[in-house]
């Protein structure tokens, strides 16, 4: 494992990454330039469990510690399953040794949580210990493509304190779990990697690696078998939203009161008014939008660590399941004072079965965002607005938004 991840090639950059916590941005940035480090020292596990590989790097005054193992459980279905906010509602899946609570929801795969170390009668905590500080708030992250091309991590760091105590003496700073595909995607590789106050190798940690893994095989059987239930309710957490057809311009915004520049009528219970073209970003417009129509909904623009297009945003399922209907019905009447504001038949669109675009992805071109934002172009002494394309590629497929990363 060590000897492939060497060959691998940064491709994010970590100042990019769309998260506000300065203490997991500083950590991302310094597992960036440990990942592909080679002076990485393999210890002996064999008389622990030799399937158990683990290796150190130490940069004094701290030193890297790594698990590596190999679980049977599908790559996609644990990576979905590892999510903090989807995790922390099933508790049929839920660690052996630690107890996580969700306090608040930043994004798909972002998350402030409270920990709680269990005193269990287990290898893994004889070592650890009991209860470690009570519980403890943690910001747990999950970011696609990092720290290279291809791979998923899962980023835990303390907040508002300097490091994670899991009892017994045992601190982290900071601990990584990146994954990759397994055999034919029917396993995942798993590795562990803690960031940790000491210069040198701590001799206990070799054992507490072999219950890590003990712990991780226990996981992937419980995984296994709740797989038929939860899968789908897995995939199905997040809808995503993805505006079309602006083809006169950016949608209207409700509002109860009449304005110069708003439709001079009341259309479905509402007057609407333009909105300005610098910045726009669906997940803004939605919020602004909900807002002034009575409904509630968190909207969220990253997913995984990775920004969406503009036009594009995502919502809880249970979320857009519960305020569609009334939703719907208020942006039909949004279509009908388009139209009467910008003449011409057509009005914007909402659709939910196309799947995400991100702004860092290549293939994510200018045109396909045409398809959904129209620009204006002036031209000499007049506005000449770019015909908007009512279809997408034939080649593109929608999927669901579990299907990414």
């Amino acid at each position: 494992l060590h000897a492939a991840r060497t060959s691998l090639t940064l491709c994010m950059a970590t100042s990019m990454l769309p998260i506000s916590d300065a203490c997991l941005r500083k950590r991302c940035q310094e597992f960036s330039l440990v990942w592909n480090a080679e002076d990485w020292t393999t210890v002996n596990t064999a008389k622990v469990d030799p399937t158990t590989s683990v290796s150190y790097l130490s940069v004094p005054p701290i030193c890297w510690l790594q698990v590596s193992c190999e679980i049977d459980v599908s790559y996609e279905w644990f990576k979905l399953a590892k999510r903090p906010e989807f995790s922390s509602r099933h508790p049929e899946i839920a660690d052996s040794i630690f107890v996580f609570e969700l306090v608040e929801h930043f994004a798909p795969g972002d998350a402030l949580m409270r920990m709680l170390c269990l005193n269990k009668t287990n290898s893994m905590a004889a070592v650890v210990g009991s209860n470690g500080s009570g519980w403890q708030q943690i910001r747990s992250t999950h970011l696609n493509n990092f720290p290279c091309e291809g791979m998923y991590s899962g980023v835990m760091v303390p907040s508002g304190s300097e490091s994670i105590d899991m009892g017994g003496g045992v601190v982290y700073s900071a601990t990584f779990m990146t994954l990759e595909p397994g055999r034919d995607q029917t396993s995942t590789i798993v590795n562990f990697s803690f960031k940790c106050p000491w210069a040198e190798y701590p001799e206990w940690f070799t054992p507490i690696s072999a219950s890590l893994v003990e712990m991780m095989r226990q996981k992937a059987a419980t995984l296994n078998k709740v797989k038929s239930h939860l899968l789908p309710i897995a995939q199905d957490f997040y809808t995503i939203l993805t505006l079309r057809g602006c083809s006169r311009g950016l949608p209207l915004l409700p509002q109860a009161t009449v304005c110069p520049i708003s439709t001079s009528v009341q259309i479905g219970g509402f007057f609407w008014q333009p909105l300005q073209a610098d910045g726009f970003s669906l997940p803004s417009y939605m919020q602004n939008f909900l807002r002034r129509a009575g409904l509630e909904a968190k909207v969220f623009h990253t997913m995984y660590g990775e920004r969406l297009m503009p036009y594009q945003a995502i919502v809880l399922t249970e979320d857009w399941e519960r305020i569609r209907d009334r939703f719907q019905e208020i942006f039909k009447a949004q279509c009908s004072a388009y139209r009467l504001l910008n003449g011409g038949s057509g009005a914007p669109k909402l659709r939910s079965d196309v799947g995400p675009r991100f702004s860092s992805d290549s293939t994510a071109s200018s045109e396909e965002a045409e398809d959904c934002i129209i620009v204006a172009e002036e031209n000499k002494t007049f506005l000449q607005l770019r015909e908007v394309r009512e279809s997408w590629p034939a080649t593109r497929l929608p999927r669901k938004a579990a299907e990414y990363p």
